[in-house]
């Protein structure tokens, strides 16, 4: 893309394949959303400077995509249709206008690491929320996770929420599986760069699956199998329900040292 402008895609970039059209969708973190065939040819499917992290298309021909650096307040999710027209908006504020609230069985340490390590959770109201994935499901729910909020939320057609998961730290991709969901946080870390992956069961049971071996995850897919399919920052392997490592492979220029024990 030739546009005059040159963004961070470490800001939150988002690409998928679309079978259906044999074309790449994907994000360019505050600027906008587009796809691209094989002949290079692309089209804009929004121009949006808060738009990042995700971006998915609708069957009903819609779009709906995450703009996570909002000031506190502004709305975090949105959907367009194809023309760009915004037909639907969700917000933190009108359901959680307390971030504390869901902060506090986080100690203070971890709080306190996170802010001038990972520099998040500021408190001017700036990316107050980090909405930072969203996903529509066939039955109109959506789901929606704040990473500054450390939970994940289903909510119903009019932005109502249904069901909500805390405690899930400074949570990255949460994904429906048969028996519950799947996600990352960072729980095990102790305040360092580590993620963690756990799988979260419908009946409450939490497990966490390889234990801090992760500088960041950015990907997690389900499989047709049964399996996930994640990217973190140096590793693009398969595991199983159990955790298990079935292939990977590793980026060997990547220094981090939490991946290293993977």
């Amino acid at each position: 893309l030739t546009t005059g402008k040159t963004r961070d895609v470490c800001q939150g970039a988002d690409i998928e394949y679309l079978k259906s059209k044999d074309e790449l969708l994907f994000v360019i973190p505050k600027m906008g959303a587009y796809t691209v065939d094989r002949k290079g040819n692309y089209r804009t499917i929004v121009e949006d400077n808060e738009i990042s992290h995700d971006i998915d298309p609708l069957p009903n021909g819609n779009f709906v995509y995450v703009r996570a650096r909002v000031i506190k307040g502004d709305d975090e999710v949105r959907e367009i249709t194809r023309s760009g027209h915004v037909v639907w908006r969700w917000s933190h504020a009108e359901y959680f206008p307390d971030r504390e609230k869901f902060l506090r069985n986080i100690p203070e340490t971890i709080l306190e690491a996170w802010r001038g390590r990972l520099r998040v959770l500021f408190p001017d109201g700036i990316d107050w929320a980090h909405v930072n994935a969203v996903e529509r499901y066939s039955d109109g729910d959506t789901l929606i996770a704040l990473r500054n909020f450390s939970l994940f939320v289903i909510v119903g057609p009019k932005g109502r929420p249904k069901k909500i998961f805390k405690d899930i730290w400074l949570v990255h991709e949460p994904r429906r599986t048969k028996s519950g969901y799947i996600a990352s946080d960072r729980s095990s870390g102790q305040g360092r760069a580590q993620f963690s992956i756990v799988q979260v069961y419908d009946n409450g049971l939490r497990v966490n699956l390889l234990t801090g071996q992760f500088a960041a995850i950015r990907g997690i897919e389900l499989l047709p199998s049964g399996n996930f399919n994640i990217t973190s920052v140096g590793n693009v392997f398969e595991i199983n329900s159990d955790g298990r490592i079935l292939h990977r492979m590793h980026l060997s220029i990547q220094s981090e040292d939490a991946e290293r024990s993977l």
